[in-house]
């Protein structure tokens, strides 16, 4: 079969499946709910404080946040286990698609991600972490025409496990790193129909599952240049994970069907990002500010691979050719406030103002970003020497996005909220 594409809808509409959404698994590392679906929330005072917690990280969760300052826990292991409950609800989207009208919204989403942290007793002047989380998850479903066509269902599993170590260099600066070993999984569906030619409508299907483990590093400093003062530095390397699986594409129309069943794989880029911040402590409160710069001027297109030709020029032009994305490096601004009240308890709160990377030319169903703004708060009760229990609730609102380009021409809606229960414990 050698039938004309000039039917289909423009670039992001058409390219959607496997090139779109499987790269989208990991160039959305950008923060899980503003700048993409990367998740710093990893536990309760992160949640708590809008993830304005660097300079100030304290506690098993250290190990994760700033291992740098693992060297100035108490003497003794510490560990924290929890979850986050995030609720997604439906996008909303008003407008159309190719001159056509497209309003629609997708179906909501819960998601239950664990974290566990542990910081060991100081040898010397080191101390050893270790931090499971799963800062990468998201599901995303629509179920009318024609986002169908590109995000029937996107479905997401991130790991990481990242040992780490601190070092105390003198009593007023520290340095500390880790690895990152990132393990995902994601399944990606879509089912449309389009027009080839103008004229003869095509039915397009894709399914793919697949996964990956890639490895990257982070870095740590922290300097007290007075006792209440701490500023630090925060850099998670840039990883480029070869997200391998098996696709199965098909078009079908009045003239046949194509179809492709085999491997594929595509090299993505998951952007390094920069963490600066200081933090204040005096009379029992803390104040800290996050300024956070994410490099997604790396994520520059898609291109999709196979271990076959697909030998179809509308399986060509719908999955395979290079998509033009060229996001640009995002900035996210964060604000926390830490009060101890009374002997136990703990009181915090938290905002956020976020960068989207997403430029409208190159906006699409698969990735509505816009920028936003978080609110967040929370709570710390400590039950004697031994035990703590942190719970921190987080709210996004994102900004409505307007959007036109050679795809779509409407309007986003988005929110997302967040609860993060965590539970600590003083080994020795």
């Amino acid at each position: 079969m050698n039938l004309t594409d000039e039917g289909l809808p423009p670039r992001q509409g058409r390219r959607g499946l496997l090139s779109s959404l499987f790269i989208f698994i990991f160039l959305v590392a950008g923060n899980a709910y503003a700048a993409g679906y990367r998740i710093p929330e990893q536990s309760a005072n992160s949640t708590a404080l809008s993830a304005s917690y660097v300079a100030g990280a304290h506690g098993a969760d250290s190990a994760y946040y700033n291992p740098a300052n693992m060297v100035r826990e108490a003497a003794g292991a510490v560990m924290e286990a929890g979850v986050s409950h995030i609720i997604i609800p439906p996008v909303e989207f008003n407008g159309t698609v190719g001159g056509v009208s497209a309003d629609s919204e997708s179906k909501s989403e819960r998601l239950y991600l664990p974290n566990f942290h542990y910081v060991s007793p100081p040898v010397g002047d080191f101390r050893f972490g270790l931090s499971l989380t799963a800062p990468f998850g998201l599901s995303k479903r629509w179920g009318d025409q024609p986002q169908r066509l590109t995000t029937e269902e996107f479905t997401l599993k991130v790991l990481e496990l990242n040992p780490s170590i601190g070092y105390r260099i003198s009593d007023r600066v520290s340095a500390g790193g880790g690895i990152r070993v990132i393990h995902a999984t994601g399944t990606v569906r879509s089912d449309g129909t389009t027009l080839v030619g103008g004229v003869l409508p095509t039915r397009l299907t894709r399914n793919m599952e697949g996964s990956d483990t890639s490895v990257g590093y982070n870095l740590a400093l922290t300097i007290r240049p007075v006792e209440r003062l701490a500023l630090s530095a925060t850099y998670r390397s840039e990883v480029k994970p070869v997200f391998e699986g098996n696709a199965a594409l098909s078009s079908t129309n009045a003239l046949g069907t194509a179809a492709y069943d085999g491997g594929g794989s595509v090299e993505v880029v998951l952007p390094a990002a920069l963490n600066l911040a200081v933090a204040y402590a005096g009379g029992g409160t803390t104040l800290e500010f996050v300024f956070e710069r994410t490099f997604w001027g790396e994520y520059r297109e898609l291109d999709f691979n196979y271990d076959a030709p697909l030998n179809s020029s509308i399986l060509t032009a719908s999955f395979d050719d290079p998509v033009p994305k060229n996001w640009k490096d995002s900035n996210t601004y964060r604000f926390g406030i830490t009060h101890r009240y009374g002997a136990n308890l703990s009181l915090m709160a938290g905002f956020a103002v976020d960068r989207t990377p997403v430029p409208e030319e190159t906006l699409g169903f698969e990735m509505p970003g816009a920028d936003g703004v978080i609110f967040s708060g929370g709570v710390r009760y400590e039950y004697g020497e031994k035990l703590s229990v942190g719970l921190g609730g987080l709210y996004l609102r994102k900004e409505k996005r307007s959007v036109s380009n050679s795809s779509i021409s409407g309007e986003f809606s988005s929110r997302a909220y967040l609860l993060s229960l965590s539970f600590g414990y003083v080994l020795g």
